[in-house]
């Protein structure tokens, strides 16, 4: 539900923003391999299983987020606003 909300607002920020031409997208990442997963208690056997039920057959990484960040900060997606981005390896389930 807080996800939703999160996209809900980021939406309508989008539309009442643009006319200051200020863009709002959403990157929605699925899960990502942080030393944070390994503390939770997930042992490195346990951690390549699961990671081999995405399609690209890893995690993601924090560089991939940082990517898809640098590439919405640029220029390069000027006409890119009220937008949501699922960046999860091919899952379709987030």
């Amino acid at each position: 539900a807080s996800k939703g909300a999160l996209i809900s607002y980021a939406k309508c920020l989008a539309l009442e923003l643009a006319p200051r031409l200020i863009r709002v997208n959403c990157i929605c990442p699925a899960m990502v391999a942080t030393d944070l997963i390994l503390k939770g208690g997930l042992t490195m056997e346990d951690f390549g299983a699961a990671q081999l039920q995405y399609p690209l057959k890893r995690y993601g990484t924090p560089e991939d987020v940082a990517y898809l960040a640098v590439y919405l900060l640029s220029d390069a997606s000027a006409w890119m606003t009220g937008s949501c981005v699922d960046l999860t390896g091919g899952a379709n389930e987030l």
